[in-house]
């Protein structure tokens, strides 16, 4: 795939003016094939950022060392940050044209950058997406080519409607179909955005915690303030998600998806667009979070789907608040307010 994808290092944008700004997602120990991924296959010019809101120390130590050859920037709280902090920390450093949020568990394919910048200038677009692929072998299974994100009206309902397109779809069997067009949202697995549309509707929401309409909630917005989203299948990136787990990144990532992060931050969505709180979308990621805060357990996740019961159910949920009872809460008492120094 790294031969397919090459071609596409060799177009130069027609300007790159951009900062990328890397952020902790959900766990630190993929970060360093992050950054490796971005320094192997982004061609100069343009600026590196790394928000590191409070990694292991085997971690740090690693993107320290690849901050100082690299010389690129890393910001540095001792703090947990959510994602949204820590993009907002990052993004008051950004001087240019174009800001692009990557996360920490994700590797880029050559070109991505340039296929990215390019359709902004020549579309106008205020946010671009790539084509998001997910796993391993990198680059060929589709997460999301373009998405929905809007709401319906039936006159007794206001829903949220969100959709993945494309999704689980082999590259290869759709390549026909993938085509640069207007999309309703990306995602902050990778997202470019004109940085003067960040300062018009930003900043970024900080009370959307542990959910995952973050990336929606900006779209929406900058789409309500007039500006456009697009699709961009020259940019292909993907997504690694877990597991596994590594030892060192439960705190964060029992943090990241806890109950009481969940709950307030789908309360502020719900808040702020209007929504019922038992909006089916919202309910549905709901049940995501829940099986991803099981990932860490395979085994009793596995044990109750032979069971059948890994929906909702009270089986599930009292496993869930057990953990968040005994684990996450302390961390979230513990690691609410970030110190940052850079």
């Amino acid at each position: 795939m790294r031969a397919h994808w090459s071609g596409l290092a060799m177009e130069r944008s027609p300007s790159i003016d951009v900062t990328i700004v890397v952020v902790p997602r959900e766990r630190f120990s993929f970060a360093p094939q992050t950054l490796k991924s971005v320094l192997e296959n982004t061609e100069p010019p343009y600026k590196l950022l790394y928000v590191d809101g409070g990694s292991p120390t085997w971690v740090r130590r690693i993107i320290e060392s690849q901050a100082r050859e690299n010389n690129f920037t890393l910001i540095r709280s001792k703090q947990y940050l959510s994602p949204n902090e820590a993009r907002n920390l990052g993004f008051a450093k950004v001087q240019t044209k174009y800001t692009v949020f990557l996360d920490n568990d994700v590797v880029v394919a050559p070109g991505w950058l340039n296929g990215l910048v390019r359709c902004a200038e020549e579309t106008g677009a205020s946010v671009v997406g790539p084509l998001y692929c997910i796993g391993q072998p990198y680059h060929q299974k589709i997460h999301m080519a373009a998405g929905l994100a809007h709401f319906e009206d039936n006159g007794a309902t206001h829903r949220y409607i969100d959709k993945h397109l494309l999704e689980h779809s082999w590259l290869d069997d759709v390549r026909d179909q993938l085509k640069r067009e207007p999309s309703e949202r990306c995602e902050f697995h990778c997202m470019l955005i004109r940085s003067d549309a960040m300062r018009t509707v930003g900043p970024l929401d900080e009370k959307l915690l542990g959910i995952v309409e973050t990336h929606s909630d900006l779209c929406m917005l900058v789409r309500n303030a007039g500006g456009t989203v697009w699709f961009e299948p020259a940019s292909v990136v993907t997504y690694v998600p877990p597991p596994p787990v590594h030892i060192s990144d439960l705190p964060y990532f029992l943090l990241r998806w806890n109950n009481d992060w969940m709950t307030q931050g789908r309360a502020r969505f719900a808040e702020k667009w209007g929504l019922r709180a038992d909006d089916p979308d919202l309910i549905r990621h709901d049940w995501w979070i829940c099986y991803q805060r099981l990932l860490f357990v395979p085994p009793v996740w596995n044990a109750l789907g032979v069971l059948g019961l890994q929906r909702r159910n009270r089986v599930a949920a009292g496993i869930l608040g057990t953990i968040d009872f005994l684990v996450t809460q302390r961390i979230a008492r513990r690691n609410r307010t970030p110190q940052v120094g850079s």
